[in-house]
């Protein structure tokens, strides 16, 4: 297996172009201008159809037998220290009854995470619904949703929450701050900042702070849609000379 270095050496000498997918990504190269530059290093943001609102959804409350009242967050991804959902219990001990977690994905460390959750007394009210195929249904079937990851690349599942209109929480993770405009459409927190992810879903629940769905869908559309992914995709490829 080729070091590093030599990796460098070879991406240098055959001239390539590196596709990254976020800023803040492309940013991370940019530190090594012996090898990157604004040249060969371009950001294709990952590029999403916009979905319906309307269709198939999974009826939570009945499923989980909670009253109409219950305002479902949904968190997505595997089971991974990564990804944050250790600190769901410390998140919700600062918000009301009602305001409930729904988990969709499996993974390595599922029995370990959902050990160390299911010893809090907030277990209660989190739900997992394990690996879902259709994720759509899940997506129609929440209020809002959070992000609670230490480390991300570009979060799929952010961009796909937005494309249906839901509000959204995240940790200020690579990507997040480029697909939230800076908190213009959601709100921003530190890693591991449990109260500020908790002060964040407060404020949407109780309408301090409002994001309208039909602003958040064209963002999305805009500026992380499909058709723009591949004209810019096919600009990298096909021109004749990179600007």
């Amino acid at each position: 297996m080729k070091s590093p270095i030599k990796n460098f050496i070879v991406f240098r000498l055959m001239k390539a172009v590196l596709m990254v997918n976020s800023d803040s990504l492309k940013g991370d190269m940019l530190k090594y201008p012996k090898l990157f530059g604004h040249h060969n290093v371009i950001r294709v943001y990952n590029g999403f159809e916009r979905p319906s609102v309307e269709g198939e959804s999974l009826d939570l409350r009945t499923r989980f037998d909670l009253p109409p009242e219950t305002v479902l967050v949904g968190c997505a991804g595997r089971f991974s220290p990564q990804k944050g959902f250790d600190l769901l219990p410390d998140i919700l001990s600062a918000l009301p009854n009602h305001v409930h977690v729904v988990h969709a994905g499996d993974g390595e460390y599922e029995d370990t995470i959902k050990a160390a959750i299911n010893a809090r007394s907030e277990s209660k009210r989190i739900h997992f619904v394990g690996y879902q195929s259709n994720m759509q249904a899940f997506f129609r079937s929440i209020d809002l949703f959070l992000l609670c990851s230490r480390n991300e690349g570009m979060a799929n599942v952010l961009n796909e929450a937005m494309s249906f209109g839901i509000p959204v929480v995240s940790t200020r993770v690579p990507g997040s701050e480029e697909l939230l405009a800076h908190g213009k459409y959601g709100v921003l927190t530190d890693v591991n900042d449990v109260q500020a992810m908790a002060e964040g879903i407060r404020s949407i629940v109780i309408g301090e702070r409002v994001f309208q769905s039909a602003d958040l869908r064209q963002w999305i559309d805009q500026e992380f849609g499909f058709q723009k992914m591949i004209l810019e995709t096919n600009r990298l490829f096909f021109e004749t000379e990179l600007k």
